[in-house]
């Protein structure tokens, strides 16, 4: 199962020397929470509106390219598990997808459970099998400042809320991005602070309220949460029609701790994919290859059949050919024939080269490329 029914355009770019406060300004226009920081036309990173928040920077001279955080590049006909894997190890949103060297879209990882969820080992776990987080909690009476230090320590999200031993509510970084950065300081009713706020200075809007409560900033009704018994499909969709990257989990009406998309797809990256393909060698045998050489050609014929089974939606054949010529040096030259077979079509290359690995990749590359076409 591949990834390009999910790809989107619809993402958000600018230049390296833009300073967080036109960032800031031109997200909150585009209405995005994060963007793709580029030089020229080159790829460095992304900077999302809570790295901000974390570092809370001088917005008037700070460049957006000092916050910036490095990912990896998803290649467009990268199956769901290769793309569950990068977006798990880096706790990422999303990820550029490239075509022809070139940015073209963007995966969000919302979006990719939305195709994890039918994997058959995915849809019959139960919420329980999955790994839980146990986030420190803060009480709804606590400064906001402990908050966003447990999210900064721990590298979460989200932050239950505790009042008299019982779950009161969720602190998420989406709470304090809609009221951090553009606060509108209702509850206080002061002047001074409505003053402060739409001062130049405060854009974004970086206002001091960290010792405000954190009932104040939570949410603290219509909680969102699923029960240790249920499938990880139903709490696939929960996240995704809600937007969120966390779930509380509950045994009853006791508090048991977060379900994360992380650890949701840390499993999918697991997994392995059933393979459609059958490998077969001749004159692997008779040639005189080192033990290493025989891993060399095992490892790298295995690889690149699974890439190749991104491409082709049939079950299909891969035979290898090796042949070892000698020639008056110590050296050997191998030549090696590749043939590709599936229903209605026969892709076939020959090269030879003094290294193994090389004369393979030359095959496989001359296959790929005739299917491309």
């Amino acid at each position: 199962m591949d990834i390009r029914s999910i790809i989107t355009e619809d993402f958000f770019t600018v230049n390296q020397d833009t300073t967080v406060t036109e960032f800031v300004g031109k997200l909150k226009q585009a209405e995005k929470k994060a963007g793709l920081i580029f030089r020229h036309d080159k790829y460095l990173g992304v900077v999302e509106k809570k790295s901000l928040l974390r570092a809370k920077p001088d917005s008037q001279q700070a460049k957006v390219e000092n916050y910036l955080m490095r990912t990896p590049i998803l290649s467009e006909d990268a199956s769901v598990l290769d793309a569950a894997y990068l977006l798990s190890q880096g706790n990422f949103e999303f990820i550029p997808v490239q075509k022809n060297r070139q940015i073209s879209g963007i995966l969000r990882a919302l979006d990719l459970l939305t195709l994890c969820k039918d994997l058959p080992d995915v849809a019959k776990r139960k919420v329980k099998e999955i790994k839980i987080r146990h986030v420190s909690s803060v009480n709804k009476d606590d400064p906001l400042a402990k908050a966003t230090r447990i999210m900064h320590e721990e590298h979460v999200d989200h932050v239950p809320v505790f009042a008299k031993g019982k779950l009161y509510g969720i602190l998420s970084y989406t709470d304090l991005l809609m009221k951090y950065i553009n606060w509108s300081p209702k509850r206080e009713g002061s002047r001074k602070f409505s003053k402060m706020a739409s001062t130049r200075s405060a854009r974004p809007n970086w206002i001091p309220f960290s010792n405000l409560p954190v009932e104040n900033f939570s949410t603290n009704y219509n909680l969102i949460t699923i029960q240790e018994h249920q499938t990880l499909r139903e709490a696939i969709t929960f996240l995704v029609d809600n937007k969120v990257s966390d779930l509380l989990v509950m045994k009853g009406e006791k508090y048991r701790g977060l379900i994360t998309l992380q650890s949701i797809l840390l499993l999918v990256a697991s997994l392995k994919e059933q393979s459609r393909y059958e490998i077969q060698f001749k004159g692997a045998q008779e040639a005189d290859l080192t033990e290493n050489q025989r891993r060399v050609l095992q490892t790298i014929t295995e690889r690149e059949a699974e890439k190749l089974q991104r491409k082709i939606s049939q079950a299909f054949k891969v035979t290898v050919h090796l042949k070892e010529i000698r020639k008056e040096s110590k050296r050997h030259v191998f030549d090696v024939a590749l043939h590709i077979e599936y229903p209605g079509k026969l892709l076939s290359s020959e090269k030879s080269d003094w290294r193994l690995e090389r004369a393979l990749h030359k095959c496989f590359n001359v296959v790929t490329k005739g299917l491309e076409k």
